[in-house]
C-alpha cells in the first residue's frame, strides 16, 4: 500500500492547483501538450532524488531509473510506484507514446 494520498483532487482543489500553474504547465498537464524536445530543465539533470507530478505532487520516478533515450525528453524505465502512474495510449504524433 502506498503512503501517499491517491484520491483525485476535488473540484475546488483542482481550481486552486490550476491557479498556481504556468501557461506551459497548464498546456502540458491539462491539455495533453508536450514541451519542445531537448530544452526541458530536467533533461540533463543528474541530481539524486525523485521526480514528482507538478499537479498532484505524487512522486512519479526516481532519478536512479532515468536513462538517455535520445528523444529529447527525460525517460525512465520504472515508476516510483506503479499506482502513481496512469498509462494512456497516445498516437497523436504519428507514433505510439504512453
Amino acid at each position: 500500500m502506498t503512503r501517499f494520498n491517491l484520491s483525485p483532487p476535488s473540484d475546488a482543489q483542482r481550481a486552486d492547483i490550476t491557479a498556481t500553474l504556468s501557461a506551459e504547465e497548464r498546456h502540458v498537464l491539462l491539455s495533453h501538450g508536450t514541451e519542445a524536445p531537448f530544452c526541458g530543465v530536467f533533461l540533463d539533470n543528474k541530481r539524486e532524488g525523485s521526480y514528482a507530478c507538478r499537479f498532484c505532487g505524487l512522486p512519479l520516478f526516481r532519478s536512479s531509473a532515468k536513462f538517455d533515450s535520445g528523444t529529447g525528453w527525460p525517460s525512465f524505465f520504472a515508476p516510483f510506484d506503479p499506482r502513481h502512474i496512469r498509462y494512456i495510449r497516445d498516437t497523436s504524433h504519428g507514433m505510439i507514446r504512453t
